[in-house]
């Protein structure tokens, strides 16, 4: 399920963090507010895909803030007057219902970090229906999305190497990501299911970080073939790793090029 929470801010000339955490701290606190022990299991646990594997997998994403007018300035997000949108998903629905009943309680969130921030008040929730899905699509994204493989360093630490678009894991990563989703989430395998992916154009490199870390990750259009369970999944929890963390939000695009979704 996703939904587009449309909110109003209730501050003046506000300025946003561009880091996701506190983004990614308001969903934990939403779903809190209607059922704090499934926010913690949350928070903490995660699903595992492997019985004893350290991977674990927290069930949803999020888009940057919408706005036409937004500008980026001094390392700083500034939102113009009028409405923003937000959207969140997850193939879990009853995450979705909890963090809806949590918003229609407290309508009235705030957004910000210890530098400066922003209460806004939700207006409208609006049911996203997902797109008809084929073994060929393309998306654009809704968040950067971020690649990484964790290896175990001689001091047995656990490293993850950021992957680039020219790295011939990439595509493969991002595969190899939605089948242990797939069975965390199913307790099937989806080893067999093939998937392709490759961004088109010029997709654009940034580091995004998230509670101070920063992620290398890319945004742009896309293309995936293969499997449309998992084609539908990324389009459900996100595409690569990180989408807990506000990486990975894709919409699906017409084939006249326009968007489906806003």
């Amino acid at each position: 399920m996703r939904i587009k929470i449309t909110m109003q801010s209730l501050s003046e000339n506000p300025s946003l963090p561009l880091d996701n955490y506190p983004f990614a701290s308001l969903i934990y606190t939403l779903i809190g507010a209607a059922d704090l022990e499934a926010a913690v299991f949350l928070h903490d646990e995660g699903i595992q895909a492997i019985a004893h594997d350290r991977k674990r997998f927290k069930p949803f994403v999020f888009s940057r803030l919408q706005q036409v007018d937004k500008r980026v300035h001094a390392g700083r997000q500034w939102l113009a007057p009028g409405p923003v949108e937000w959207q969140i998903g997850s193939p879990i629905d009853e995450l979705i219902l909890m963090l809806m009943g949590g918003l229609n309680n407290n309508p009235v969130v705030f957004i910000g970090d210890k530098q400066c921030g922003a209460q806004f008040m939700a207006q409208t929730i609006r049911i996203i229906p997902p797109p008809v899905f084929t073994n060929s699509m393309r998306f654009k994204t809704l968040s950067p999305i971020f690649t990484a493989l964790t290896k175990t360093a001689p001091d047995g630490s656990r490293v993850k190497y950021h992957l680039r678009l020219d790295d011939p894991r990439f595509s493969e990563c991002i595969a190899n990501n939605l089948r242990q989703k797939f069975r965390a989430l199913t307790g099937e395998t989806a080893e067999d299911d093939e998937l392709s992916f490759k961004f088109i154009g010029n997709p654009k490199s940034q580091l995004v970080q998230y509670d101070g870390t920063n992620h290398k990750c890319f945004e742009g259009v896309f293309e995936v073939a293969g499997s449309t369970r998992l084609i539908h999944l990324g389009w459900e929890c996100g595409f690569g790793e990180a989408n807990s963390k506000g990486f990975g939000m894709a919409w699906a695009v017409r084939e006249n090029n326009q968007y489906r979704e806003r």
